[in-house]
């Protein structure tokens, strides 16, 4: 799933509550269950706050302040992180992906494309797509490398794209988008013809009521 819409749209809230829902699902985790990664260590601080208030867990932060990281030794269902800090932690064996079941990304429009390909990117690969989702949350169009670094990751992917400009991204990371009037043509089409789409969103300005169109 990627949402790309303008700041103040409370993208932070939906994605909190996404990672809170999670854990509140699976009431008998053993290991951690979401891995929310952002580009700035104090929105590291700032989202483990909103999430500790949504369940009943403390969250591992790692944001490099070792005066406000969260110690390891307890169980935390949710991590949240930048991802120069995490990777140290994956190299050093100290957190595993391999129960993770979603990796979310916060304003994903800000990664230097030199964290992008040297933290973000073997980050995504030491997950498992088969039981992990992944969710980009931006303010803007994310850059081509970006999206290519989960080409092979995402599978049908959604992308809601809320009060900027629309442009085409790489299909081969399983995105597909259509005008307005080229859904409305697919919708008269079957099933069948379809059904390898989760087609994505008429962009609409956040000042009227959004219009999702979908497949």
């Amino acid at each position: 799933m990627i949402i790309e819409a303008k700041d103040g749209s409370s993208k932070t809230s939906c994605f909190t509550t996404l990672a809170a829902n999670i854990v509140h699902k699976n009431i008998n985790l053993k290991s951690g269950a979401v891995v929310i990664l952002t580009p700035k260590a104090e929105d590291v601080y700032k989202i483990q706050k909103i999430v500790e208030a949504l369940i009943d867990f403390p969250v591992l932060a790692i944001g490099g302040d070792e005066s406000r990281d969260t110690k390891l030794g307890l169980f935390y269902p949710i991590i949240v992180a930048v991802p120069q800090q995490f990777l140290q932690f994956l190299e050093n064996k100290m957190v595993s992906m391999e129960d993770i079941e979603m990796v979310i990304i916060s304003k994903a429009d800000l990664f230097s494309e030199a964290t992008i390909q040297y933290h973000l990117k073997p980050i995504i690969s030491s997950t498992y797509p088969s039981k992990t989702q992944y969710a980009l949350f931006s303010n803007k169009n994310n850059s081509k490398k970006m999206i290519d670094c989960f080409v092979g990751y995402m599978k049908e992917t959604i992308l809601v794209q809320l009060g900027i400009d629309q442009v085409t991204l790489n299909v081969g990371a399983g995105i597909q988008k259509y005008p307005k009037s080229e859904i409305k043509n697919r919708r008269s089409q079957s099933f069948d013809e379809n059904k390898n789409y989760k087609t994505v969103v008429q962009n609409s300005g956040l000042s009227d009521s959004p219009v999702i169109d979908t497949i």
